[in-house]
């Protein structure tokens, strides 16, 4: 005497069912993800600045020769050239950062400034780079005359 055999197997309802709730964790993950990405993004662009500039004006000191860091507000790419325009390094910013700078307490847009030689001096004070993409804004600063570069939290 045997009785109806009864299926191991997973009915097609049970299935859907997990389908489902796996298609709707999904959804609600993928924007945070999203976001995620577009700040470590910034973050990147930011820490490539700031590391670029850092090297700018220790190279500045260590060679004793003259650097001039130029960029386009707007743009995403910063070059380091020579007083005679021949260009040393390019950093390029990530993704769809792109930067804008100012320097002095009003805020007065500016497309370049130099580190100059033996001290790594900048000739301007206080610029500030601020930096823009999907995942918000970030501020690169190079403080004072001595060029101090500082990434400002976000």
């Amino acid at each position: 005497m045997s009785g109806p055999r009864r299926s191991r197997a997973f009915t097609l309802l049970e299935l859907l069912v997990v389908l489902a709730v796996l298609v709707t964790l999904l959804a609600l993950a993928l924007p945070a993800l999203a976001n995620w990405r577009a700040r470590s993004e910034l973050r990147l662009a930011q820490h490539e600045l700031a590391l670029g500039l850092t090297r700018t004006r220790s190279e500045t000191r260590r060679l004793s020769q003259h650097r001039v860091v130029r960029w386009t507000n707007g743009g995403n790419l910063v070059e380091v050239t020579r007083l005679d325009g021949a260009v040393l390094r390019e950093i390029r910013l990530p993704g769809r950062v792109t930067l804008r700078a100012t320097f002095g307490a009003g805020g007065v847009p500016a497309t370049s400034f130099s580190y100059l030689a033996p001290f790594g001096r900048k000739d301007i004070n206080n610029f500030e780079f601020v930096l823009r993409g999907p995942g918000g804004e970030a501020r690169v600063r190079v403080v004072g005359v001595t060029g101090k570069v500082v990434r400002v939290a976000f």
